[in-house]
């Protein structure tokens, strides 16, 4: 019975992670699980993603600490933004609703968002379904989104929508 109270004591400090302040200036890839929330495959995933990663040799992967704090850091702000701006509540969005789809845009905020509706089988009342938000500024710094984006309005103009009762902002 010690013993594996021993192993639970155990496996809860491993859990524990270091303060990264307290890392090396340079340290390896694979020792990230010990600062963040991530698996060995993720933190290899994640340092040859982004900036603060670089490699040395063709086995071993390095992790530049400010840099990481740095990112970190960004993280952190960018959370912050997206949970204290809940424009869904403030602003007043462009709706748009066909028998199976409901757009909103919420121009102010830079957000268009896509759900399904479907009718509810006991009341027959419409519910919106899951909802998908698009970041309109992170669309148009991608070429290929808007494409993709242009694409699907010709589409539907094709399949009989008129350019005229389109309504944009």
């Amino acid at each position: 019975m010690e013993q594996n109270q021993l192993s639970v004591q155990l496996k809860e400090q491993e859990k524990q992670f270091l303060d990264i302040k307290t890392a090396p200036v340079i340290f390896l890839a694979k020792d990230l699980p010990k600062y963040l929330d991530v698996s060995y495959v993720g933190a290899l995933k994640l340092a040859h993603n982004e900036n603060f990663g670089f490699r040395c040799g063709e086995k071993k992967l390095f992790i530049y600490r400010d840099k990481f704090i740095e990112w970190l850091d960004q993280k952190s702000e960018l959370k912050c933004d997206m949970t204290n701006n809940k424009y869904w509540e403030t602003e007043t969005p462009i709706i748009s609703a066909t028998d199976r789809n409901l757009i909103r845009y919420f121009k102010n905020a830079g957000r268009l968002q896509v759900a399904a509706v479907y009718k509810n089988k006991k009341t027959g009342e419409l519910k919106q379904g899951k909802t998908a938000t698009l970041d309109v500024e992170d669309m148009a710094a991608n070429p290929e989104a808007l494409d993709l984006l242009q694409q699907i309005i010709a589409d539907c103009l094709e399949l009989g929508g008129k350019q005229d009762d389109l309504k944009f902002g």
